[in-house]
């Protein structure tokens, strides 16, 4: 691909009716402690809010999407 020597920023504007520029930025949180062992035990700390918002969502409604499964075991002892 060629590069212009010279840019005219009028023939470029034309055609777009204004220029367009993107940005992203990500925060990332950095951790005050190295132990990570309370974190990692997720303990719940309202038990009652996390049931209403199951059912809220519909979650308690349940869908047995399995399939039918048949299983036979044969042992025999000496």
């Amino acid at each position: 691909m060629l590069i212009p020597a010279e840019v005219d920023l009028k023939l470029i504007t034309k055609a777009k009716a204004f220029p367009i520029s993107y940005s992203w930025s990500r925060l990332e949180g950095r951790p005050v402690t190295d132990n990570f062992d309370r974190a990692l035990k997720a303990e719940v700390r309202d038990a009652l809010w996390m049931l209403t918002r199951q059912w809220q969502l519909g979650e308690f409604e349940g869908d047995d999407a399995g399939s039918p499964v048949t299983a036979k075991i044969c042992t025999s002892t000496v």
